[in-house]
């Protein structure tokens, strides 16, 4: 989880277990550590904060264990491209066709 406030990581922790989703997570901060974080913890899919003190990303992005950093990261760019394109208070997934 790309997240800056741990009071708002709680929270969606805690919506995702109410709501019966199993997982193992990881905050980080900064986009060193979420590097770090998709090659050491590897997960199967990313929550994204919208905005952060040296690094924004918005949405969600799904992708398979064999993806690099950089490309999650044009990935993740493209997610929160279409949420801001949608408007207020939308998430988008992006899905790899191929790239």
């Amino acid at each position: 989880m790309l997240e800056d406030a741990p009071n708002d990581a709680e929270l969606a922790e805690h919506e995702l277990r109410k709501a019966g989703i199993v997982f193992t997570s990881m905050r980080v901060e900064t986009q060193d550590a979420f590097i770090r974080a998709l090659e050491e913890f590897r997960p199967d899919i990313i929550l994204t904060d919208y905005k952060l003190p040296d690094f924004d990303g918005i949405g969600v992005v799904l992708f398979n264990n064999k993806s690099c950093a950089e490309k999650i990261l044009k990935y993740a760019d493209k997610a929160m491209y279409q949420a801001k394109a949608a408007g207020r208070n939308s998430i988008r997934f992006y899905h790899s066709t191929g790239e």
